[in-house]
Formats: C-alpha cells, structure tokens, sequence
C-alpha cells in the first residue's frame, strides 16, 4: 500500500474541530493539525502550580480543563485570566507568569513543529512519525485528545473507597485504625482483605479475625495495592452487555499476567508481590474505554481485525490516561507507558517492567503456545536480571502450574 495514500485517508478522519478557535493553531489545514496532535503532550496539573513564560517558550500552550491566571495582566488582555482552550499561554512574548487557580488540564502542541509548518519549505525537515493509522484507530485518536472536553472517550470509574484508602496511606501520619474505618465503608473489600491475608500466602501463621489483625499482618503498602486491585478489577464487571465477552476475555488475560507477576514477584525478586499484581492488572486498562467508544459509535461487534488494527501505542496512551484519572502513582503508568517491551533493559536490579516482559512471555510461550514473532529467552534482559535464564521450558511450565496453584486467593480477591 502506497503510505502517503494511507496517511491522506486516517489524516481527515481525525476530528480537528475543536481547534477551531484555536489560536493561533486554528488557521493550519487539517493535515497539519492532524500532525501537530500526533506530537502533542498532556498534561494535568494541580492548582496552586506556577508555571513561567520562559519555560513554556517549546510549546503553544492550551487549558482544555481547569482555570490559570496571570501574575500580571498580559499586554492586550482585559483582565488577567489566562488559559482558554482559544489562547495560547503565554503567546506570543512567552513573559511573566501565572497560577492554576484550579486543577486544569493542558494541551501541549510543539512550538517549533508550528513554525516550520508555517515556512511550508521547511515542512520536509520536521521529523513527525509516518504511522498508518486505522479509521477506527484515528477517531480513537481523536476521542483520546478531547478527552476532559466532555467530546471524547469515557474513562470508566473506580470505587471511591479504593481512591480514598490510595490517598490515606500515601500521608505521612497514615495508620491502620484510619485507613480501617475508610475500608469499613466497604464491607466486601473488609472480607476480601480478611481473606486474603488467611490465605496460602501467609501459611503457617493464626487466623485474623478482625481487619485491623488483617491489616497489620499485610502492612499498609500492601493493603493500598489490594485496595487498588480490588477496585480496577470493578471496573471489568460494568460493561454493556454488547462488550460482555470481549472485556470477560480481556479480564482473564489480565489476571493471568497479574498472577504470574505477583509469583514471580514472591519468588525471584524482594519487589512487592502485591504491585506486581497491580501492574499485571491494569496494563491493558485502556481496551475498556476503546470497547465502549467503538459500541457506541455504531459497531455491534468488536473482532479480532477491528483490535488488530488498534496499536499498542494507542492501548498504551489509554491506559495511562486513565490511571491518571485514578490517581495512580507516576510509577505504575511509567510502567504501563512502556508497555511490553522484550529488549528493554533498564537498571540493574530486576523491576516491575522486567515482571511484566516475563509473565507476558510465558504467558504466550506456556499458556497460548504462540511464539510467533516471540523472541528467545536468551534474548530478553529480563530473564536474566530474574535469575532465571538457565530454566527449561519444563520448569517454566512448572513455574506456571505452581503460580495457578499457589495464587487461588488472588482470584478469591479480586472475583
């Protein structure tokens, strides 16, 4: 297929009509605002962040969500608020400075990337990622970009309980008896966390009969992983019922990666079984939203060439949107913003990514026997910092028998 063709038919169905009203963005042709919002950043930021002129001079700077005022009225205004989804921040002198007055949501197109699209001769010099996109892919794009506009995709919502205990135990004056009378609002997760910490992982030692028992056998970095686990995996039982197989589908992958990075967490490594778990659990998050914009945009089935045709890339941007919309650590969508990757290497010591790279391995080796396109063990770091390198496919099939075992309470938990 000849690319400058398929790059012409996703280019125009991006809808770009929102920046319309954008200066200065809103006098560039839809090819080049398509290319403009394939560079583009978000960013959240929370009320009482200051942000300079001098340090926003890369970019042409828009509030999609939220309210910035200056320090100072800029020359031309009639007042001093900034951030409208029609101005730039800070354009055209890039001087002075100004507050978030509220949480606001920014929209980031590169400055540099405008100015050479405005000298069309020097169009051909800008380096912009020639990525053939499907149709539906370029109007989840879209739906991704708008996002917070009230015009895009739907991030789903987790229980506020699980968002309240996450917040509680990040403070510096956290203690079990808080967080339990959070966790009391929510007696299913009271008895899952019960459960969990009488099950097969803590073998050998008395029975907790009450929460805060519970809760200081896990200690309180765990019971926030739990928590968290416990409430995404809420998130995969509010589909309609037109998307009830395919996210049932995706949910058993999901806790399959989840499991088998929790075991080999436990395992091999001194990491936190129960953010491994998390991770496992959430790196595909982003199918949710894209499921429910594909249904409701007129699709009545979601099949295999339809998915084919969404990439990592996007699934990965999703994912991590909608973990920030959660309130989730930088840490984890870090993480997820990788994605699989099987020549990543990273720092020395084995880390979550490294977990995730593993059990999607043998998850595709052991459990789906597919192995085209799968590298050779030998090849991935991430074996190798587990310490695991030498084993043979037997003993990883053993490994895997072993985690399905070991980590029924898991299901218990998160079921």
């Amino acid at each position: 297929m000849n690319s400058n063709k398929s790059r012409i038919a996703w280019e125009f169905h991006i809808d770009t009509s929102f920046m319309d009203a954008m200066e200065p963005v809103a006098a560039l042709t839809q090819r080049y605002r398509v290319k403009l919002l394939k560079k583009a950043k978000r960013e959240r930021v929370k009320a009482g962040t200051k942000l300079h002129g001098e340090d926003e001079q890369r970019w042409l700077t828009y509030i999609l969500k939220g309210r910035v005022e200056y320090a100072k009225p800029q020359a031309g205004d009639s007042d001093n608020v900034a951030g409208t989804h029609q101005q730039a921040l800070f354009y055209p002198s890039y001087k002075g400075e100004a507050k978030v007055m509220e949480d606001a949501l920014l929209l980031r197109f590169d400055h540099n990337l405008y100015q050479a699209m405005l000298k069309n001769k020097e169009m051909e010099q800008v380096a912009v990622d020639d990525v053939d996109m499907s149709d539906i892919e370029a109007a989840v794009f879209s739906g991704l970009m708008l996002e917070g506009s009230g015009d895009g995709l739907t991030i789903p919502s987790i229980p506020d309980v699980a968002m309240r205990i996450s917040k509680a135990t990040s403070k510096d004056d956290a203690d079990i008896n808080k967080i339990s009378k959070i966790m009391l609002n929510d007696p299913v997760l009271c008895a899952r966390v019960i459960q969990y910490a009488n099950s097969g992982q803590y073998a050998g030692l008395a029975a907790s009969k009450t929460l805060s028992e519970a809760m200081m056998r896990l200690g309180l970095k765990a019971v926030k992983h739990i928590a968290m686990s416990y409430a995404v995996s809420e998130v995969f039982k509010q589909p309609s019922k037109l998307l009830t197989n395919k996210v049932q589908e995706l949910y058993q992958h999901s806790m399959k990666i989840a499991v088998l990075s929790y075991f080999f967490a436990k395992r091999y490594t001194k990491l936190e079984p129960e953010y491994a778990l998390l991770v496992g659990l959430v790196h595909e998050i982003g199918l949710i939203p894209i499921f429910n914009y594909i249904v409701s945009h007129g699709e009545k089935d979601i099949d295999e060439d339809l998915l084919n045709s969404i990439s990592e890339k996007i699934v990965r941007m999703i994912s991590t949107l909608a973990l920030h919309k959660w309130g989730f650590d930088d840490e984890l969508v870090q993480i997820i913003d990788e994605g699989v990757n099987y020549e990543q290497y990273g720092n020395e010591n084995a880390d979550y990514s490294d977990l995730l790279n593993v059990a999607h391995w043998c998850n595709a080796r052991l459990v789906n026997n597919s192995v085209e396109g799968l590298p050779e063990l030998d090849q991935i770091p991430a074996f190798r910092k587990l310490g695991i390198e030498y084993l043979t496919d037997e003993e990883f099939e053993d490994i895997v028998n072993q985690s399905e075992k070991t980590t029924n309470s898991i299901h218990y938990l998160l079921e």
